[in-house]
Parts: C-alpha cells; sequence; structure tokens
C-alpha cells in the first residue's frame, strides 16, 4: 500500500511541475510579445495585419467552400 500511494504522490508532483512550466512558458512569450510591441510597434503593427488578413482569408475560404456545397 506505501508503495502505490508514493506513486501516485509522485505522479501528483509531475502534474504540479508541468503545469508551472507551461506558465512560465506562457508569461515568457507574453513578456516578448510586449518586448517586441514596445521595441518595434511598425514591424508589431506589421505581423498584427498579416495575422488578420490571413485569419480572414481563411474564413473567407471556408465560407465559399460551404456554399458550394449547398
Amino acid at each position: 500500500m506505501r508503495y502505490k500511494s508514493s506513486a501516485v504522490f509522485s505522479v501528483q508532483s509531475r502534474t504540479v511541475v508541468v503545469v508551472n512550466v507551461k506558465k512560465i512558458v506562457g508569461l515568457l512569450a507574453i513578456a516578448l510579445l510586449l518586448f517586441f510591441v514596445f521595441t518595434q510597434p511598425d514591424n508589431a503593427a506589421g505581423s498584427v495585419t498579416s495575422v488578420g488578413t490571413t485569419l480572414r482569408d481563411g474564413a473567407e475560404s471556408v465560407i465559399r467552400f460551404v456554399t458550394q456545397l449547398v
């Protein structure tokens, strides 16, 4: 019984570590994004515009596809 409970504790510890790593990576990504916006605002705006255009084009393609099915 003791062996099983210690194994469960070990698995739970790993889960906690993974969650903390995910939070740290997320915070680092946000910090990098903010750094990019503050140091190169024109390039950041261009990147956002490019992503927006790509998403819009993708949505229009899906709409066109569904319209052709009907």
